[in-house]
């Protein structure tokens, strides 16, 4: 839609594979960035009368996400948001006298593996579609109720482990179920998975183990043999005994599937930073603000970088997708208002 609009306006001219690097500052107002080709290796500067920053969060920079979460810093965190949401834009508008607030505000993800192809280690597969799976930590044991899987409570649950993981346990009824949240293993052009790209990670990926029986599964991911074992038959004994909930942890057990059926497997579940809830400063006009809550002229900021919107609209917590209607809307928002800081139009009604 925004490429169609542009063309109706009679916009030809589209810079790919071109990076932001630095804004341009004249007078006290942001006139335009410099930037470069990633392909050349070219400067280019791009002069403007007004700049819409939306570069995204920071979550594809552990680096960045441990610096301003040093809690974190002794456990392995993954990166699982978009590849470009490295902070650039962050240190861009830092760079002009934009403030940022609430960054250690982060939503993470457990449901996730390391994704074995990246070299660098780094980067987290979020995994869904296992709702019979069970969890458990270095110990061998269960330690939470698995359906409560979001930011706001699988996530704490997991972050108070030790060390901060756990394994996902299932048996061979439930792997055709399981969908691996990233374009690699989806059907080219589609966001639907492709269940043999799904089925060669099963089998190939180090961070999922199994065994036929669950001493041997056991043995793979480390843990106490004995302990494990009771804790999946202990589990499994109160769906068989018709219980309606889980007398540990409360999770429902009607229609649960017991986990009975080998091969066994086990994936191992890391914390994954996948939102950012805080960011770059704005006013309602989505115009970035200096420590003093002052508008820098002809700098506005939208979507993930700004918190999803202003800095911090979300909060603590979110619920899947409350993220993109102010991403969206704060970019509407700002686009109107650059629009007539450059003389166009009456800004956001």
């Amino acid at each position: 839609a925004l490429y169609r609009t542009a063309q109706d306006r009679g916009i030809d001219t589209w810079l790919t594979n071109t990076a932001a690097k630095e804004l341009i500052v004249e007078d006290g107002r942001i006139i335009g960035v410099i930037a470069e080709d990633t392909t050349s290796g070219d400067t280019v500067e791009v002069l403007a009368k007004a700049v819409v920053m939306g570069s995204g969060g920071f979550n594809s920079n552990i680096d960045m996400v441990k610096e301003v979460r040093p809690d974190l810093r002794r456990h392995r965190i993954l990166e699982g948001s978009g590849r470009g949401d490295t902070g650039d834009g962050h240190g861009m508008v830092e760079a002009v006298g934009g403030t940022t607030t609430h960054m250690d505000d982060i939503w993470f993800y457990v449901f996730a593996i390391p994704d074995h192809k990246d070299e660098r280690g780094r980067r987290g597969l979020v995994i869904r579609g296992v709702p019979d799976n069970i969890w458990v930590n270095a110990q061998g044991v269960r330690f939470h109720n698995e359906d409560l899987s979001g930011g706001g409570t699988g996530s704490v649950a997991v972050l108070a482990q030790e060390p901060a993981y756990c394994w996902s346990v299932m048996d061979s009824t439930m792997t055709d179920d399981v969908t691996v949240s990233d374009p690699q293993y989806y059907i080219p052009g589609a966001s639907v998975k492709d269940p043999e790209k799904v089925k060669v990670l099963i089998e190939e990926s180090p961070h999922i183990k199994s065994g036929d029986t669950l001493e041997a599964l056991a043995s793979e991911i480390g843990v106490p043999e004995d302990t494990f074992v009771e804790t999946v038959n202990h589990y499994n004994s109160g769906i068989d005994q018709g219980l309606t909930e889980d007398p540990d942890f409360g999770r429902p057990l009607s229609n649960r599937k017991m986990i009975q059926s080998p091969p066994y497997y086990a994936l191992n579940f890391t914390p994954t930073a996948r939102k950012n809830f805080g960011g770059v400063k704005t006013d309602l006009k989505c115009r970035a603000v200096d420590k003093h809550y002052e508008p820098i002229p002809g700098l506005f900021v939208a979507g993930e970088l700004a918190g999803m919107a202003g800095g911090h609209i979300n909060g603590k917590h979110g619920l899947e997708g409350t993220m993109l209607g102010p991403a969206l809307f704060s970019g509407r928002v700002a686009g109107a208002w650059a629009a007539k800081d450059a003389g166009f139009g009456e800004g956001f009604k």
